[in-house]
């Protein structure tokens, strides 16, 4: 292990919330992952602990809003749709528009 990112923190502890894992089975899986890699941070294997989880409990509050109104997750007008197309086709591939 030479490096080691934040960005699959945020995405991963979204999967949990969203597989309905309860709070305490997150919050005691991320304890172990810690411990792991603040020994690895000790150990000079890394420079930052990857696994520390900032904003869970915004997570789950988000989670949990979004369950009791799903039209909070849709898009406020149809330029914000073409917006984030028009995003989505400059990120991928040769610009591909489908």
């Amino acid at each position: 292990m030479t490096s080691s990112s934040n960005t699959a923190r945020a995405p991963s502890g979204s999967i949990w919330i969203a597989d309905e894992h309860s709070r305490s089975t997150v919050k005691n899986t991320i304890a172990v992952l810690v411990r792991v890699m603040e020994q690895a941070l000790r150990d000079g294997i890394i420079k930052v602990n990857p696994a520390r989880v900032s904003g869970r409990q915004k997570l789950y509050k988000q989670a949990e809003d979004e369950l009791h109104d799903p039209r909070a997750l849709a898009l406020p007008d149809w330029n914000s749709l073409v917006q984030l197309a028009d995003a989505l086709v400059t990120a991928s591939y040769d610009h591909y528009r489908g």
